[in-house]
């Protein structure tokens, strides 16, 4: 189902901190990467799928190779 509107989520770091956001996109990413951010969609999702979840880039989505 094609979702009715998608707003990415922001940090705001002051100008200049480069370094700073940096590491959080690093962070964020693991935790997506790990399963951490699926599985706290999945404790508080009050309706199934109706988060879009991000795609995980090594993670076959059922097509055969």
């Amino acid at each position: 189902m094609k979702p009715v509107r998608v707003f990415p989520n922001v940090l705001m770091v002051g100008k200049g901190e480069d370094r700073l956001r940096s590491t959080l996109n690093t962070a964020i990413q693991e935790l997506v990467n790990n399963g951490f951010v699926d599985r706290v969609i999945d404790k508080y999702e009050k309706y199934p799928n109706s988060f879009q979840r991000v795609a995980i880039p090594y993670k076959e989505t059922g097509a055969s190779k």
